[in-house]
């Protein structure tokens, strides 16, 4: 189950993406990226930090990463503590 949760600050509008290197959340997030609506997306899941598969290095969820338009954070929503935090890496 992939949850999207939208969050506007300050007309920033971020989206978030739990489990979010799923491979149905990974086409998810790419779709989003593409969107004009969103100025971050936020992608969290369980690894310490995002690996990308070698035909991602140089996609758009790369340059994304690498911008501040994608942003990598690590929690367990089993942990209240964590998701509320929510710092991306």
């Amino acid at each position: 189950i992939y949850i999207v949760r939208t969050l506007s600050l300050s007309m920033v509008k971020v989206c978030v993406v739990t489990g979010g290197r799923g491979f149905a959340a990974r086409h998810l997030v790419l779709e989003l990226l593409k969107s004009d609506r969103w100025n971050v997306v936020r992608i969290m899941d369980l690894s310490p930090r995002i690996t990308l598969d070698p035909l991602e290095e140089e996609s758009l969820l790369s340059q994304c990463l690498n911008s501040g338009k994608a942003q990598y954070i690590c929690a367990d929503l089993r942990d209240p503590s964590q998701v509320l935090v929510g710092n991306p890496l």
